[in-house]
């Protein structure tokens, strides 16, 4: 493990929070529309027309300013505080009461599959007899239940659950992920893609990965598609003809990643996680060094511009930490620095379970 995890913690969340932001008001549009409306592509908040709300494609969000987030890190938000009541350990009926809570306090960019799940778990939370329990897992109901969610709000658990194992654990982070994904999302194809990120995430905060040339991307995803072949084989999806790893297979077979634009072009950045998690993996394998252009080639590919910068922004925040994130978009807002205290309080949790660890 690394010895400044305190500092990756608070990267990583707060990564997720810039990400949202950062892309909100641009969600729906494609590249060539977000290169006319920033006047040649978004370069940071600054280039952001301020008033771009009031014409955005979901009413819900005309009410928003500049530096406001959505459900990308109230979902992550939420889970992170289930951790932190809950010292550190997973606990399935804590995480289902924070999505209820989040969902209440601001239902802003959720989608369709997340708040049918998040009703019927409030519905049983609130009566006892209604509605889901939350341990029970969502139903299949195709062609939903593959939406980016499960891989939006996967950081605290890569993180906490990597340092509770003492480093990367296949088998045990496999298994909780797919859980926590299963609990609103019945495709198991979206914990496929979740579990990808947070197969990336346990690896960069155990050692920080230098993706600099072809050859160390090339073996870094035949890695990476290792891993997740495995966990498809332990947790078969409903759909066998499109699986995750097969489209990790086409973006290897292709190197997509040496070009941003193809790569958005061929993988998809829509709001469907077999295109967005492929798209985000490529935009990592290109830009693990550099927190800045891959946020803003995230953004500006266009499609789900929020929720895959803060995917995005998630992976690359906890390989490089916070030194590597402009200081202008750390603390755009004073409500920006709530993630840091998310993020240190998340790591106070995870090193206490690991000392419990290495004492038993």
């Amino acid at each position: 493990m690394r010895e400044n995890l305190q500092e990756l913690f608070q990267a990583m969340i707060a990564a997720v929070r810039i990400g949202d932001s950062l892309g909100l008001a641009l969600e729906t549009m494609n590249e060539h529309q977000i290169e006319s409306v920033s006047q040649g592509g978004v370069t940071g908040f600054e280039s952001i027309p301020p008033d771009l709300f009031k014409h955005h494609a979901f009413k819900s969000m005309h009410h928003l300013v500049l530096g406001d987030c959505s459900d990308d890190y109230d979902q992550t938000r939420g889970n992170a505080l289930a951790y932190i009541y809950n010292r550190g350990v997973y606990n399935t009926p804590t995480m289902a009461r924070e999505l209820v809570k989040a969902f209440r306090r601001r239902c802003v960019g959720w989608g369709k599959t997340s708040v049918e799940s998040t009703r019927e778990l409030d519905l049983y939370l609130t009566t006892g007899t209604k509605g889901r329990d939350p341990k029970v897992r969502a139903a299949y109901r195709p062609p939903g239940g593959t939406g980016n969610a499960p891989m939006m709000k996967i950081s605290p658990i890569a993180a906490v659950e990597t340092v509770r194992t003492g480093g990367y654990d296949r088998e045990w982070l496999s298994e909780i992920v797919m859980k926590h994904s299963l609990l609103t999302h019945g495709d198991v194809r979206a914990g496929h893609a979740a579990f990808a990120i947070a197969c990336v995430i346990s690896q960069a905060l155990c050692n920080e990965l230098f993706l600099d040339n072809i050859h160390l991307q090339r073996d870094f995803l035949k890695s990476l598609i290792h891993e997740v072949k495995s966990v498809e084989s332990t947790w078969p999806a409903q759909v066998q003809n499109d699986l995750f790893s097969g489209r990790l297979d086409k973006l290897l077979e292709n190197e997509y990643w040496r070009d941003p634009s193809m790569l958005a072009r061929s993988c998809g950045t829509s709001s469907y996680s077999l295109e967005s998690g492929v798209f985000c993996i490529g935009l990592f394998l290109r830009y693990a060094q550099d927190f800045r252009q891959g946020l803003l080639a995230a953004v500006n590919a266009g499609g789900d511009t929020d929720t895959n910068a803060a995917i995005v922004g998630s992976m690359i925040g906890a390989n490089v930490g916070l030194e590597h994130i402009p200081h202008q978009w750390l603390y755009y807002r004073l409500d920006f620095y709530e993630p840091i205290v998310l993020g240190t309080l998340l790591w106070e949790v995870s090193e206490d379970m690991d000392r419990a660890r290495i004492v038993g």
